[in-house]
C-alpha cells in the first residue's frame, strides 16, 4: 500500500463500502494500524479490515447480508 492510494473498507453499520485515502501506518504491540482519512474524518482500522480493491471490500460485504 502506497501513501495517497484509495481504499477500501466495509461500514459495520451500514454494510456499505466506504472508500478512503491511506495515509500511514502505525505498528503495534498486537497488529499494524492503518492510518485513513476521508475529507476531515479520520480513523485507524487493522490492516485486515482494509482493502486495496474495491472488489474485494464488496465480496466482503456481501458475505453478511
Amino acid at each position: 500500500m502506497n501513501v495517497g492510494q484509495t481504499v477500501y473498507t466495509v461500514n459495520n453499520v451500514t454494510n456499505k463500502v466506504d472508500s478512503w485515502t491511506y495515509a500511514g501506518a502505525l505498528p503495534t504491540k498486537d497488529e499494524l494500524l492503518l492510518h485513513l482519512v476521508n475529507g476531515k474524518r479520520y480513523c485507524y482500522l487493522p490492516s485486515r479490515c482494509v482493502f486495496e480493491k474495491e472488489s474485494e471490500a464488496k465480496f466482503i460485504a456481501g458475505s453478511y447480508q
